[in-house]
């Protein structure tokens, strides 16, 4: 049965003056809400609620429901851009929700401070650390490095009693003194590859004595073999010349006067010969027209002093013609040399003379039908004492050519002397 309605009058005027007395710190400000979150107490409100029959108003400063179900506290940032720190607290019986809301810059000024204070100080001892760390790099690393610079300046320009003078036990202290070993073995291995220098300068300024003492011996013996070749074959033409122009005298006056001017053409020759001979260093490379025509005409003029008659071959003579004057020089001598002897020894009726452009050089094939040089052969080309084969067969070889001598008086058909000569060109010789 309905007895009747309790009532408890709150003047809410009256609330609020006893919640500002409650002098939140930091400047916090309280907040009141029944359960509907409708406002009991807003310090944020300067009007407030006034007496009995005043409406409560719906609080809408920031969402109640933000902290619900949270027991941690939480910011929020107001319209005005103000921030606060928000603690809760709830009655379960009646519903009703208390906030203290402190200003976060009044919350934080304290630590803020505090951090400002400590970002100082980390700072202070930064540059205290970076100073200590200057210091100790340059006593501990930048000079010794310096050291070992100056050390290694001093070693560029030539001064090697330059040493690393490091007293210390570290890295550093072992580096130098393993630099120091270092430049000891250099400073050793400096002089006796000096020495070393030395004594081979003065082994190749030996071998350069003998050098020169060699080659001097070399230009006697090729000077002695082309006078040899060259003016004995004029010689032996003058001595065969006279012979028969003696036998002229006062019997036939036209063999007498082509044997006197043969004399002088041969003097004559024999003179350009020695110029040739003399200055054949410092001539400069000639091509010869037609070298083997001249070939031919000089050997076939000799050869009809004794009426011995020449049968001349050649293949592609501009190849021959292309020769080096050294080489074709040589040709020409040895040819002159194989033509006296054909004129003191052989009694020869014809003489055969090919030459022959081949590959890589040129092949000479020399044969007469005399009596041949018989059992001796061997014996007198390779022990000769003369300037005669074995002087030809020597300085054929030198070129890198061969010179091989044959006698056919056994043959079918017999043969006098045959000698086959390779003479290689100069480009071929150097591939060899």
């Amino acid at each position: 049965r309905f007895v009747g309605v309790l009532g408890l009058d709150i003047m809410l005027s009256d609330l609020k003056t006893m919640v500002e007395e409650m002098n939140v710190q930091k400047n916090g400000r309280v907040i009141l809400l029944n359960k509907e979150n409708q406002v009991i107490v807003n310090q944020f409100d300067d009007n407030g609620a006034e007496d009995d029959g005043v409406e409560l108003k719906s609080f809408d400063l920031f969402d109640p429901k933000i902290g619900a179900g949270e027991k941690e506290d939480f910011l929020v940032t107001l319209d005005d851009g103000r921030q606060y720190y928000i603690s809760e607290t709830e009655n379960h019986r009646t519903g009703w929700k208390l906030f203290i809301a402190l200003p976060y810059e009044e919350v934080m000024a304290k630590a803020t401070e505090s951090i400002r204070y400590v970002i100082f100080i980390d700072m202070l001892l930064m540059l205290l650390l970076s100073v200590v760390i200057g210091f100790l790099s340059n006593v501990i690393i930048i000079h010794p490095l310096e050291t070992m610079v100056g050390v290694m300046k001093r070693l560029e320009h030539g001064d090697f009693s330059a040493r690393a003078r490091l007293e210390k036990n570290d890295e550093f202290g072992i580096m130098a003194e393993q630099f120091n070993r270092l430049i000891e073995i250099v400073h050793d291995y400096r002089m006796r590859l000096e020495e070393k220098v030395r004594r081979r300068t003065e082994e190749n300024a030996a071998l350069q004595q003998e050098n020169l003492r060699l080659r001097i011996i070399e230009e006697k013996e090729r000077i002695y073999g082309y006078l040899h070749d060259s003016l004995g074959a004029r010689l032996t033409n003058i001595f065969i010349s006279t012979n028969v122009a003696q036998s002229a005298v006062g019997k036939d006056a036209e063999v007498l006067q082509n044997m006197l001017a043969q004399i002088e053409r041969n003097t004559q020759s024999g003179i350009e010969d020695l110029k040739e001979i003399l200055n054949s260093s410092q001539n400069e490379e000639r091509k010869m027209i037609d070298f083997p025509k001249v070939l031919e005409h000089n050997i076939g003029e000799r050869l009809r002093l004794k009426q011995i008659e020449l049968e001349f071959t050649v293949r592609n003579p501009e190849i021959i013609n292309d020769l080096e004057r050294e080489r074709r020089f040589e040709i020409e001598k040895i040819l002159q040399e194989l033509v006296s002897n054909v004129l003191k020894h052989s009694g020869a009726a014809r003489v055969r003379l090919s030459l022959q452009a081949e590959e890589g050089g040129v092949r000479i094939f020399f044969e007469d039908d005399g009596v041949g040089l018989g059992a001796d052969l061997r014996e007198l080309v390779s022990q000769s004492p003369s300037f005669g084969l074995k002087n030809m067969k020597q300085r054929i070889q030198n070129y890198g050519g061969s010179f091989e001598i044959f006698s056919g008086e056994k043959e079918e058909p017999p043969f006098g002397v045959r000698v086959v000569i390779f003479v290689p060109t100069e480009q071929a010789a150097e591939g060899d």
